[in-house]
């Protein structure tokens, strides 16, 4: 076995150590098997005895005292087995039982090895398992540990981790600004010290009965650029406490003084613009507030995180209507913000609804097999969702979307995406209705029935059929939609004093008129604005009332804006949860969806009224 020296990059030409064993080794690690930080090597021999070297000062020797059985050993792998802070060794062979070699101690430390950290469960109940004190800590949690070495070696930095589920998951426990983490020394009968554990700043929120605290103890020698496990390890003392119990940070949801319940809490984490998603459990399923208002379950909050809380208040199978307590911006939400420890009241107001839509969206083909156009689908259905958002300043936006493949759901969806290119895009104005439906004003004469969205797999402004161009596809969806859901009509059309439709650019401003604009992102609801530059647009001439009018008329509980809103330019919670489902029936489809006509000798023409039929299995 040979030992080639590195200098700056470049490989020594001769080995700078070999050993004087003839073995036919397999498998090599390093390791820091002895803890006075240099890295000793293990070498794993076929049918041979494996051998361990121990680094003296630079000088690979080997330990003759280590004499393992002869075994076909194919890997060789260091890692602490027992917990106990020293690293031990795993042997991998070939056709026979592998084996585990344990780094022994005598209970506290041995000359060299790492010091011993012990560790006491925090409260006035002794150590015990399982649920067995009745005690429930909060705020700052004292934890007294002990630091034991035959040699008194110092410490160079402990640190502190903490459970909510037993050592399922873990996280880093922030320690007071008073506790000292570095430089600590131990003795040969052990020396106290106290680790004060800062469960605010550490982000406990809830309860948990099941809270375990471990502490790693990094000797003085250790680099801490190799606390965690790679090719090189060396050791750790680490500890870990019998359960105990802990309430953090809590959250409670009001309404008119009164307890929320039912309502969902939205995190953001502190310094995130965007991607804040509910509190929820490990597999993901929301947490609701219960009778009192408070968020059931555990889980972390950190100072600086900004929350926002729904609460229902009226469900239908088209949408769902929450109060909140956020008040939209120009650029996002001014939501509530964890400045404090102790309970997080949110007080939700009918100040501030939010109309979550729930649609159902049909492909006409089967996608299934092409994961781009699936993923650039969910990620446009959000966008669009995003747009309605900032239409309806921060007060109307998608919630949960199901996508059905391969005309899955056609009759019933909302939105039918289909195959071709070339169609443009359209909605029913008020379609979401379940029955013909009179206008809420009884003096207009107009009825809306149940209908669709309709638009082509891709989009642009320009109509080139099969391109996108930027948010083209769901800026335009946006728009359909405030036909579909809003009931609101098209302000770049109006009509002659003949009757005739004519085009209208009068209306700016109003994300009804030519979307593409980069102004036309608001409804309108300045009455005396509407009149003077929107009373020829149809939907002035047809329903006689401003944009916001007809917003609240089919859903009063939403807030017409004293004055125009630029925003919100985002949405920083994930309000809109799209599912794709995979197609009812399998078909086979294309690899290359991409077809080209050939003509019978190179010549001929292809008729305007020709079609390419296709037929599905």
């Amino acid at each position: 076995m040979l030992i080639y020296g590195n200098d700056h990059g470049m490989l020594s030409g001769d080995p700078i150590w070999s050993s004087d064993e003839f073995d036919e080794t397999i498998s090599i690690a390093w390791g820091d098997v002895d803890g006075d930080a240099d890295l000793d090597l293990v070498a794993g021999n076929s049918n041979q005895p494996s051998r361990l070297y121990r680094n003296n000062g630079g000088a690979l020797v080997l330990d003759t005292s280590w004499t393992p059985a002869a075994a076909p050993t194919t890997q060789v792998a260091w890692g602490d087995v027992d917990g106990d802070g020293d690293l031990d060794l795993t042997l991998g062979n070939y056709g026979q039982p592998n084996q585990i070699y344990l780094n022994t101690r005598d209970g506290r430390s041995l000359p060299g090895a790492l010091p011993v950290v012990r560790l006491s469960r925090p409260g006035y109940t002794g150590d015990a398992a399982f649920y067995s004190s009745a005690e429930i800590l909060t705020g700052t949690i004292a934890i007294s540990y002990t630091l034991i070495h035959s040699d008194s070696m110092r410490v160079r930095q402990v640190i502190g981790q903490f459970s909510l589920d037993g050592g399922g998951r873990w996280f880093p426990a922030v320690p007071t600004g008073d506790t000292v983490t570095t430089n600590l020394t131990s003795a040969p009968t052990g020396i106290t010290h106290i680790f004060k554990w800062d469960t605010f700043a550490s982000g406990v929120m809830g309860q948990s009965d099941n809270v375990v605290f471990r502490l790693i103890a990094v000797p003085e020698h250790k680099p801490l650029a190799n606390r965690i496990p790679g090719p090189y390890l060396y050791g750790s003392s680490v500890a870990t406490t019998f359960p105990f119990r802990v309430r953090g940070t809590q959250v409670r949801v009001m309404y008119n003084g009164q307890p929320g319940q039912d309502a969902l809490v939205y995190r953001l984490p502190a310094g995130q613009t965007g991607g804040g998603v509910p509190i929820a459990d490990a597999t993901g399923r929301p947490f609701y507030t219960d009778a009192q208002g408070y968020l059931q379950g555990r889980g972390i909050l950190r100072p600086g995180d900004q929350l926002l809380a729904l609460l229902p208040i009226t469900a239908t199978s088209a949408y769902s209507l929450y109060f909140t307590n956020a008040t939209p911006t120009p650029l996002g939400l001014d939501s509530f913000t964890v400045a404090a420890s102790g309970v997080q009241t949110l007080v939700v107001s009918d100040a501030h609804p939010l109309l979550l839509f729930h649609l159902i969206v049909a492909l006409e083909w089967d996608a299934s097999t092409d994961p781009g156009y699936l993923d650039q689908l969910v990620f446009n259905l959000q966008r669009a969702s995003r747009y309605l958002y900032d239409f309806t300043d921060g007060q109307v936006a998608l919630g949960d979307i199901t996508v059905y493949q391969n005309a899955d759901n056609w009759a019933y969806a909302d939105l039918l995406v289909h195959a071709t290119n070339r169609l443009r895009p359209f909605a029913t104005i008020g379609g979401v209705v379940i029955t013909p439906t009179a206008d809420l004003d009884p003096t207009l004469p107009i009825t809306y029935d149940t209908g669709q969205i309709h638009l082509g797999s891709t989009w642009n402004r320009y109509g080139i059929p099969g391109q996108n161009l930027g948010d083209d596809w769901p800026l335009i969806l946006a728009h359909e939609l405030a036909h579909y859901l809003l009931f609101l009509e098209d302000t770049y059309l109006g009509l002659t004093p003949d009757g005739l439709l004519t085009a209208i650019d009068s209306c700016h401003g109003s994300a009804m008129g030519d979307v593409y604009i980069p102004d036309n992102t608001e409804f309108i609801a300045d009455a005396s604005f509407w009149d003077a530059y929107c009373g020829n647009t149809l939907a002035a001439q047809h329903l006689q009332r401003t944009e916001w009018e007809t917003l609240q008329l089919w859903y009063p509980a939403l807030i017409a804006p004293a004055s125009p809103n630029a925003g919100p330019a985002l949405m920083p919670f994930e309000l809109t949860r799209v599912s794709v489902q995979q197609p009812l029936t399998p078909s086979t489809t294309l690899e290359d969806p991409t077809f080209f006509l050939d003509y019978a000798g190179g010549r001929g023409q292809l008729h305007r009224g020709a079609r390419l039929l296709t037929a599905r299995q």
